[in-house]
């Protein structure tokens, strides 16, 4: 899909008639971002939705949360004010684009009335019409026909990775029940397995049934195996029914949390101590993450750690072996079997006679008691060499290992710290003589201690999740040995072992597919990541993975868990990478053929992380919509866009005296004089 123009009328804060024309990527002009600058508040995110209101008929968006439909009205507000009460406005929207060598128009339009207070909204039409190559033209005007023609073009259920904000990448920093969802939603999208999934639920089905036939004529161990598969599986399908419980339990009170913390912001006098909580929980969530590393990385040092105790006794064994061979007497200088063999054979090794010679032969008596085992002397060498390996890394050792414990405990005084100032912001917060602020902070106080709850009983689950799955792959094992020593070839074993085995087949290609792309979004997110990295993160760090879990770690340059330590706009780039490498991945490994959309895409970025986003994503991406706010989009961006060749469009949302805005297509040379100085944007905001 590449997007050519955008019609709205009364749409939104959009009153009357305004156009968006799109750049794209053509042979002569490699121009293909669109700007959409506007200060706050202003509509940039308005455009993003009149696009998908008239792609996919969608009155939310993911970020609108809990908001009201009245709040969420997405016909003109001035407009529908203005009638007489009872009489309907309409909006719509029209979207042009390309698909393949077709053209095509999709137009949506809702109608809308006030009552009092309350607006009531209704879509009353929608129209699809394309033209082929030759000029063929068909208009669709079934719903369900355009839904699934349009689903056909870009799928509904990816389209959420091609236009994003800044809040859907901030949820994708945190370790979080948040992140997980967002991340395993955005794979099983991918995968597109539906059919796979049925097919896998129906053969468990039938795998169940047949069982219950087989136990009903089974006797002994036997029938008790088969009763205790049947009780895991129930059991595991009961922990997966719980955990995703937990998933949405801990969305919904992440949902509710930042409902009551907008609510106390409403009070001033405790803003202060609103914003030093959020700053301190932000901090104590950081820190708890640096401690599991470091107890981590103590655990797998335990049994290095455990050799300074002993180090008196290494450095004896280790002299003593070493006085040895600085004397010769290792390794020895000849060994037991030759001088063994000369005094039986009473000739030296040159030749002469030793038979007649009694000083010669007490000389080499000598030898042979000096001499020993050459299988001891070959093991106090070995030992030897590898004490002084030992030796060698004891300081280091020490050293590494009283870092780890420094570190530990300056984090766990820190946890302590936190949670101290923590409690004496509650305190204040509490105390205050605004009892329904009070109350506001005893129910986010319990919402805090559920989702701690929350997380707690789906860690337990987890790891009992993973026991069950081995105790289960042994009581498979256990049934299968069992009906081949009792020779069982009845027609109902043979049409369990069948379908149980079907259902293995598809569920281990249902998991490698999932893998196969978990681990393809990983190489791509870590590519694109390495690419708009600047140059202090790319010594420190290696990349993105998305692990079992669902959850995306960082790593550093040593392979070690590195989320917890980056920085923000470090965060911004792996989220963007991320979001890029599913786009990606959506689009069949190749550029996106379709506009990607970022709503405040720079907000936390140092400037070197601005300009490798702005030379890079135009070449992974057929169009780029950048919607950016006065404080994010400066001079010096939009110059390195014009510089690049890559600003095809700009246009300027203007606000009106009446609070509506206006859409105004600026010509690029008077775009750069509306951008303000890096400088003066720093400068006012401290």
């Amino acid at each position: 899909m590449i997007l050519k123009r955008l019609m709205i009328e009364d749409f939104r804060q959009f009153k009357g008639k305004h156009e968006i024309c799109f750049a794209s990527s053509t042979k002569r002009s490699k121009a293909n971002i669109t700007v959409i600058y506007g200060e706050n508040g202003r509509g940039k995110t308005g455009v993003f939705r009149a696009l998908m209101f008239c792609l996919y008929g969608d009155r939310r968006l993911s970020q609108d949360g809990e908001a009201s439909n009245n709040e969420l009205s997405l016909v003109n507000l001035h407009k529908l004010r203005a009638e007489k009460a009872g009489t309907p406005v309409t909006a719509s929207v029209e979207a042009e684009f390309t698909h393949g060598e077709e053209r095509y128009t999709i137009r949506r339009s809702l109608r809308a009335i006030i009552q009092g207070d309350v607006i009531h909204e209704e879509v009353p039409d929608v129209t699809l019409s394309s033209q082929d190559a030759n000029g063929n033209t068909r208009t669709i005007s079934d719903p369900d026909a355009i839904r699934d023609k349009v689903g056909s073009i870009l799928d509904a259920r990816v389209r959420e990775y091609f236009l994003f904000d800044g809040e859907r990448i901030e949820r994708l920093t945190r370790a979080s029940a948040e992140q997980r969802r967002e991340v395993a939603q955005g794979i099983r999208n991918l995968l597109n397995i539906d059919d796979l999934e049925t097919a896998i639920d129906a053969s468990r089905k039938l795998c169940r049934a047949l069982d219950t036939e087989i136990r009903a004529k089974s006797t002994g161990e036997h029938a008790k195996v088969i009763k205790q598969i049947n009780e895991m599986e129930d059991k595991q399908s009961s922990v997966r029914r719980r955990l995703t419980e937990l998933d949405d339990e801990a969305r919904t009170a992440l949902a509710e949390l930042h409902k009551v913390d907008k609510e106390l912001e409403k009070y001033q006098e405790i803003s202060e101590l609103l914003q030093g909580r959020q700053a301190l929980t932000t901090r104590l969530e950081e820190v708890g993450e640096q401690m599991t590393l470091v107890l981590s990385q103590m655990r797998s040092r335990a049994g290095r750690a455990a050799v300074p105790i002993v180090e008196t006794t290494i450095k004896e064994v280790f002299d003593l072996i070493d006085n040895r061979k600085q004397r010769g007497e290792l390794p020895p200088e000849i060994r037991q079997e030759l001088i063994a063999k000369i005094l039986s054979d009473g000739r030296c090794i040159c030749g002469r006679s030793i038979t007649g010679d009694p000083e010669a032969r007490s000389r080499i008596r000598e030898w042979k008691e000096r001499s020993e085992d050459p299988g001891v002397s070959d093991a106090a060498l070995d030992l030897w060499r590898y004490l002084h390996t030992i030796i060698s890394r004891l300081d280091d050792e020490r050293s590494g290992t009283e870092s780890l414990l420094q570190r530990y405990a300056e984090l766990r005084h820190e946890e302590n710290d936190i949670q101290h100032r923590l409690e004496q912001i509650k305190e204040q917060i509490g105390g205050t003589e605004r009892n329904d602020a009070a109350q506001l902070e005893k129910h986010r106080q319990k919402i805090e201690a559920d989702r701690i709850r929350l997380e707690a009983e789906r860690q337990n689950l987890s790891v009992n999740s993973a026991q069950n799955a081995q105790e289960l792959e042994t009581l498979r094992l256990r049934r299968s040995q069992l009906e081949s020593q009792l020779s069982i070839r009845d027609e109902l074993v043979r049409r369990s072992r069948m379908a149980s085995q079907v259902q293995q087949a598809l569920s281990g290609v249902h998991d490698a597919f999932r893998k196969e792309v978990a681990e393809s979004i990983s190489r791509t997110a870590t590519e694109m990541f390495r690419c708009l990295l600047d140059a202090e993160g790319q010594r420190n760090l290696r990349g993105i993975v998305v692990r079992d879990d669902y959850s995306i770690q960082m790593l550093d340059r040593w392979n070690t868990p590195f989320l917890a330590n980056i920085s923000a706009g470090q965060r911004q780039i792996m989220s963007i990478s991320f979001i890029l490498a599913l786009a990606r991945t959506a689009a069949g490994g190749g550029a996106f053929e379709m506009p990607l959309f970022m709503d405040t895409p720079f907000g936390r970025l140092s400037y070197e992380h601005r300009v490798n986003l702005i030379r890079q994503l135009p070449e992974w991406a057929t169009q780029w919509v950048l919607l950016a706010t006065d404080t994010e989009l400066s001079r010096d961006e939009g110059e390195l866009l014009v510089k690049e060749g890559r600003l095809g469009r700009f246009y300027y949302l203007r606000a009106q005296p009446d609070g509506t805005t206006s859409i105004e297509d600026r010509p690029l040379e008077d775009a750069l004089p509306l951008l303000r100085n890096r400088r003066r944007i720093a400068h006012e905001h401290g």
